[in-house]
């Protein structure tokens, strides 16, 4: 169940209502995302605590990861889980941690409540997470979330590379402004009204 940070009590749609609108109106954005970079694109929604790519795009990619559509992976370690995470209420992340813990994947990973809060705190300021070599040694990430009209979060998109390629201007200004356009492209799409 997906909850809405700002009325933690109401799930507005399931997990499997998410994943079938995001399947009709993501292929937009990621495709862009993935031409626009040349390096792989995840989109991750959650369920039951844990991501679920959704979509793996690493077409226009000259390294090519062991990613597939529908694998899971720990939220706390990937730059679209924290970016999903951040919009969730503490409530839901607590739960989350509960159940399944902060195990580390690298020597990186956050692996403490305090740690993450304090990232989930920076992250919400800046709109965006990353991952520094925290889900796999020689890869970052960055990732934004996906929401709806109302703010509640549907899913993440993000961007991942070796981390010779993701560094510097690339990664602090070049990839998140392609990121945010692309996250853009998904989000139009998805709230767009339906006529009649």
């Amino acid at each position: 169940m997906t909850v809405s940070a700002n009325n933690p009590v109401k799930a507005l749609r399931t997990t499997e209502e998410i994943v079938d609108a995001l399947e009709r109106h993501e292929r937009a954005g990621v495709t862009e995302l993935a031409t626009k970079t040349n390096e792989l694109i995840t989109l991750t929604v959650e369920e039951h605590g844990q991501g679920i790519y959704l979509d793996v795009n690493q077409d226009s990619a000259d390294i090519h990861y062991p990613a597939i559509s529908g694998a899971r992976v720990k939220i706390h370690c990937t730059a679209a889980g924290k970016a999903m995470f951040a919009h969730l209420s503490d409530a839901r992340v607590e739960e989350v941690i509960e159940r399944h813990g902060l195990p580390a994947q690298t020597d990186e990973t956050l692996t403490t409540r305090e740690e993450l809060f304090e990232e989930l705190e920076t992250v919400r300021e800046r709109g965006y997470a990353y991952d520094r070599q925290e889900f796999r040694n020689g890869m970052r990430s960055i990732g934004a979330p996906i929401l709806d009209e109302s703010g509640n979060v549907l899913g993440g998109l993000s961007v991942a590379g070796p981390t010779h390629r993701l560094d510097g201007d690339r990664l602090e200004t070049d990839l998140p402004t392609k990121l945010f356009q692309s996250v853009n492209v998904v989000e139009l799409n998805y709230n767009e009204p339906t006529i009649k």
